[in-house]
Protein backbone atom coordinates (compact mmCIF):
# COMPACT_ATOMS: atom_id res chain seq x y z
CA UNK A 1 0.00 0.00 0.00
CA UNK A 2 0.85 3.27 -0.47
CA UNK A 3 2.24 5.21 2.79
CA UNK A 4 1.02 8.19 2.28
CA UNK A 5 -2.39 7.37 1.42
CA UNK A 6 -2.46 5.30 4.62
CA UNK A 7 -1.30 8.61 6.38
CA UNK A 8 -4.17 10.69 4.10
CA UNK A 9 -6.96 8.16 5.11
CA UNK A 10 -5.62 8.54 9.30
CA UNK A 11 -5.62 12.05 9.35
CA UNK A 12 -9.24 12.36 7.79
CA UNK A 13 -10.44 9.48 10.84
CA UNK A 14 -8.47 12.13 13.13
CA UNK A 15 -10.68 14.67 12.13
CA UNK A 16 -13.71 12.80 12.04
CA UNK A 17 -12.96 11.84 15.63
CA UNK A 18 -12.46 15.52 16.79
CA UNK A 19 -15.59 16.30 15.36
CA UNK A 20 -17.86 13.97 16.83
CA UNK A 21 -15.91 14.93 20.39
CA UNK A 22 -16.61 18.64 20.15
CA UNK A 23 -20.35 17.81 19.03
CA UNK A 24 -20.59 15.82 22.81
CA UNK A 25 -18.78 18.31 23.88
CA UNK A 26 -21.26 20.73 22.94
CA UNK A 27 -24.05 19.44 23.87
CA UNK A 28 -22.78 17.36 27.54
CA UNK A 29 -21.73 20.80 28.73
CA UNK A 30 -24.69 22.95 28.78
CA UNK A 31 -26.46 19.85 29.78
CA UNK A 32 -23.85 18.93 32.68
CA UNK A 33 -24.25 22.58 33.45
CA UNK A 34 -28.13 22.40 33.57
CA UNK A 35 -27.42 19.34 36.41
CA UNK A 36 -25.12 21.56 38.41
CA UNK A 37 -27.45 23.80 38.36
CA UNK A 38 -30.58 22.07 39.28
CA UNK A 39 -28.57 19.92 41.96
CA UNK A 40 -27.74 23.52 43.77
CA UNK A 41 -30.22 25.28 46.60
CA UNK A 42 -30.17 27.50 49.11
CA UNK A 43 -31.04 28.13 52.57
CA UNK A 44 -31.17 31.89 53.41
CA UNK A 45 -29.99 33.32 56.60
CA UNK A 46 -33.56 33.64 58.07
CA UNK A 47 -33.69 29.70 57.87
CA UNK A 48 -33.21 26.41 58.87
CA UNK A 49 -33.96 23.56 56.31
CA UNK A 50 -33.93 19.64 56.30
CA UNK A 51 -32.68 17.20 53.57
CA UNK A 52 -35.47 15.61 51.68
CA UNK A 53 -34.51 13.08 49.18
CA UNK A 54 -37.83 13.34 46.53
CA UNK A 55 -37.14 9.59 45.24
CA UNK A 56 -37.60 7.80 48.90
CA UNK A 57 -39.71 11.11 50.14
CA UNK A 58 -37.18 10.39 53.38
CA UNK A 59 -36.10 12.99 55.64
CA UNK A 60 -32.77 13.41 57.52
CA UNK A 61 -33.70 14.82 60.56
CA UNK A 62 -30.32 14.51 62.33
CA UNK A 63 -28.75 17.23 60.51
CA UNK A 64 -29.57 21.07 60.26
CA UNK A 65 -28.78 23.34 57.71
CA UNK A 66 -28.03 26.58 57.75
CA UNK A 67 -27.92 29.44 55.46
CA UNK A 68 -26.18 29.31 52.87
CA UNK A 69 -25.25 27.40 49.42
CA UNK A 70 -25.01 23.77 49.04
CA UNK A 71 -24.88 21.49 46.31
CA UNK A 72 -27.41 18.52 47.39
CA UNK A 73 -28.28 16.45 43.88
CA UNK A 74 -31.52 17.33 41.66
CA UNK A 75 -32.80 14.24 43.72
CA UNK A 76 -32.55 16.30 46.79
CA UNK A 77 -34.99 19.20 48.43
CA UNK A 78 -34.74 21.42 51.32
CA UNK A 79 -37.76 21.63 53.39
CA UNK A 80 -37.39 25.21 55.27
CA UNK A 81 -38.15 26.38 58.57
CA UNK A 82 -38.05 30.22 60.38
CA UNK A 83 -34.74 30.91 62.18
CA UNK A 84 -35.92 34.31 63.58
CA UNK A 85 -39.10 34.88 65.74
CA UNK A 86 -42.04 33.96 64.28
CA UNK A 87 -45.41 35.73 65.46
CA UNK A 88 -48.45 34.59 66.63
CA UNK A 89 -51.57 37.09 67.09
CA UNK A 90 -54.70 36.53 68.24
CA UNK A 91 -56.73 39.63 68.03
CA UNK A 92 -59.50 40.91 65.96
CA UNK A 93 -56.41 43.02 63.09
CA UNK A 94 -57.62 41.35 59.68
CA UNK A 95 -53.78 40.40 59.58
CA UNK A 96 -53.59 38.38 62.60
CA UNK A 97 -53.63 34.42 63.19
CA UNK A 98 -56.88 34.27 64.48
CA UNK A 99 -59.71 36.07 66.36
CA UNK A 100 -59.43 36.84 70.21
CA UNK A 101 -59.54 34.00 72.39
CA UNK A 102 -63.02 33.24 73.86
CA UNK A 103 -62.76 31.79 77.34
CA UNK A 104 -63.88 32.24 81.05
CA UNK A 105 -62.30 32.98 84.09
CA UNK A 106 -62.51 31.22 87.53
CA UNK A 107 -65.07 31.89 90.23
CA UNK A 108 -66.35 35.48 90.60
CA UNK A 109 -65.11 36.19 94.59
CA UNK A 110 -68.47 38.42 94.65
CA UNK A 111 -70.73 35.73 92.87
CA UNK A 112 -69.35 32.37 94.12
CA UNK A 113 -72.84 30.70 92.88
CA UNK A 114 -70.79 31.17 89.21
CA UNK A 115 -68.67 29.25 87.04
CA UNK A 116 -66.60 32.56 86.27
CA UNK A 117 -67.30 35.38 83.39
CA UNK A 118 -67.21 35.31 79.97
CA UNK A 119 -63.81 36.71 78.96
CA UNK A 120 -62.21 37.75 75.69
CA UNK A 121 -58.40 38.09 75.11
CA UNK A 122 -56.60 39.90 72.65
CA UNK A 123 -52.58 37.96 72.45
CA UNK A 124 -49.59 38.86 70.95
CA UNK A 125 -46.68 36.51 71.47
CA UNK A 126 -43.65 35.59 69.40
CA UNK A 127 -41.90 31.86 69.20
CA UNK A 128 -38.35 30.63 68.18
CA UNK A 129 -37.28 26.95 66.88
CA UNK A 130 -33.58 26.39 67.65
CA UNK A 131 -31.55 24.48 65.70
CA UNK A 132 -30.90 21.66 67.51
CA UNK A 133 -34.78 21.09 67.87
CA UNK A 134 -35.44 21.66 64.07
CA UNK A 135 -35.45 17.80 63.33
CA UNK A 136 -37.97 17.06 66.18
CA UNK A 137 -40.47 20.05 65.02
CA UNK A 138 -40.57 18.03 62.39
CA UNK A 139 -40.92 14.50 63.27
CA UNK A 140 -43.57 15.83 65.61
CA UNK A 141 -45.45 18.22 63.06
CA UNK A 142 -44.17 17.73 59.58
CA UNK A 143 -44.76 21.54 58.35
CA UNK A 144 -47.58 22.30 60.03
CA UNK A 145 -46.23 23.20 63.46
CA UNK A 146 -47.45 27.02 63.45
CA UNK A 147 -50.93 25.89 63.68
CA UNK A 148 -50.47 23.16 66.27
CA UNK A 149 -48.31 25.58 68.33
CA UNK A 150 -51.51 27.75 67.97
CA UNK A 151 -53.50 25.40 69.38
CA UNK A 152 -50.92 24.64 72.50
CA UNK A 153 -51.37 28.29 73.31
CA UNK A 154 -54.23 29.00 73.61
CA UNK A 155 -55.18 25.47 75.56
CA UNK A 156 -52.48 27.29 77.90
CA UNK A 157 -53.83 30.42 78.18
CA UNK A 158 -57.75 29.46 78.75
CA UNK A 159 -55.82 27.54 81.18
CA UNK A 160 -54.47 30.07 82.98
CA UNK A 161 -57.49 32.13 82.73
CA UNK A 162 -59.68 29.62 84.85
CA UNK A 163 -57.13 29.88 87.32
CA UNK A 164 -57.92 33.42 88.17
CA UNK A 165 -60.66 35.54 88.78
CA UNK A 166 -62.66 38.95 87.23
CA UNK A 167 -61.00 41.01 89.61
CA UNK A 168 -57.09 39.65 89.11
CA UNK A 169 -57.93 40.45 85.45
CA UNK A 170 -58.23 44.26 85.89
CA UNK A 171 -56.40 44.66 89.12
CA UNK A 172 -53.35 42.28 88.64
CA UNK A 173 -53.27 42.12 84.62
CA UNK A 174 -49.14 41.98 84.95
CA UNK A 175 -49.34 39.56 86.94
CA UNK A 176 -51.83 37.27 84.79
CA UNK A 177 -49.90 38.39 81.73
CA UNK A 178 -47.05 36.75 83.03
CA UNK A 179 -48.53 33.24 84.29
CA UNK A 180 -49.60 33.11 80.44
CA UNK A 181 -46.25 33.70 79.47
CA UNK A 182 -45.03 31.17 81.72
CA UNK A 183 -47.91 28.58 80.98
CA UNK A 184 -47.65 29.18 77.28
CA UNK A 185 -43.96 28.89 77.36
CA UNK A 186 -44.20 25.27 79.35
CA UNK A 187 -46.67 23.76 76.65
CA UNK A 188 -44.51 24.77 73.36
CA UNK A 189 -41.13 23.76 75.08
CA UNK A 190 -42.97 20.38 76.32
CA UNK A 191 -44.72 19.01 73.39
CA UNK A 192 -43.86 21.41 70.46
CA UNK A 193 -39.56 21.71 71.25
CA UNK A 194 -40.23 25.71 70.69
CA UNK A 195 -39.50 28.90 73.34
CA UNK A 196 -41.33 32.03 73.61
CA UNK A 197 -39.29 34.93 73.37
CA UNK A 198 -41.53 37.36 74.10
CA UNK A 199 -45.49 37.81 75.29
CA UNK A 200 -48.33 40.12 75.78
CA UNK A 201 -51.78 40.38 76.68
CA UNK A 202 -53.13 43.43 74.87
CA UNK A 203 -56.88 43.52 75.46
CA UNK A 204 -58.99 41.78 78.38
CA UNK A 205 -62.69 42.25 77.08
CA UNK A 206 -65.67 41.00 79.45
CA UNK A 207 -69.17 40.89 78.88
CA UNK A 208 -70.34 44.69 78.41
CA UNK A 209 -72.78 44.40 81.68
CA UNK A 210 -69.96 43.19 84.08
CA UNK A 211 -67.88 45.93 82.77
CA UNK A 212 -70.32 48.46 83.56
CA UNK A 213 -70.19 46.99 86.94
CA UNK A 214 -66.37 47.20 87.07
CA UNK A 215 -66.64 50.78 86.14
CA UNK A 216 -69.35 51.67 88.80
CA UNK A 217 -67.00 49.94 91.28
CA UNK A 218 -64.42 52.20 90.22
CA UNK A 219 -66.31 55.11 90.56
CA UNK A 220 -67.71 54.60 94.12
CA UNK A 221 -63.85 53.70 94.80
CA UNK A 222 -62.64 56.69 93.99
CA UNK A 223 -65.48 58.52 95.63
CA UNK A 224 -64.88 56.79 98.87
CA UNK A 225 -61.29 58.25 98.50
CA UNK A 226 -62.03 61.84 97.58
CA UNK A 227 -64.49 61.72 100.75
CA UNK A 228 -62.17 60.54 102.85
CA UNK A 229 -59.84 62.94 101.54
CA UNK A 230 -61.56 65.76 101.93
CA UNK A 231 -62.97 65.02 105.40
CA UNK A 232 -59.42 64.50 106.54
CA UNK A 233 -58.64 68.11 105.39
CA UNK A 234 -61.60 69.54 107.47
CA UNK A 235 -60.63 67.66 110.23
CA UNK A 236 -56.85 69.28 109.72
CA UNK A 237 -58.88 73.12 109.23
CA UNK A 238 -60.98 72.51 112.57
CA UNK A 239 -57.82 71.39 114.79
CA UNK A 240 -55.86 74.38 113.06
CA UNK A 241 -58.88 76.81 114.58
CA UNK A 242 -59.41 75.24 117.79
CA UNK A 243 -55.40 75.89 117.96
CA UNK A 244 -55.61 79.54 116.73
CA UNK A 245 -58.57 79.95 119.43
CA UNK A 246 -56.87 78.57 122.02
CA UNK A 247 -54.02 80.91 121.09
Amino acid sequence: DDPLQFIGNLLGQVRCDTQTLVTIFAVALPLLLYIIGISIATVEPTEWALRENLITGKVNVNYTYEGGLYLIGFWNNFLKFPRQQVMIELSSNPRGSADPLQCRTGRDDMEETTGGQPLSLSIHFMYKIDRENVGKVYKRFGLKYHRRFMDFAMQAISDVAQKHTPYQFWGQREKVGLAMKAEVNDWLSRYGDARVTTFQLTRIGFHPKFERMIVDIQLQVQLYVTNEYRQQLVNVIKEIDVMESEA
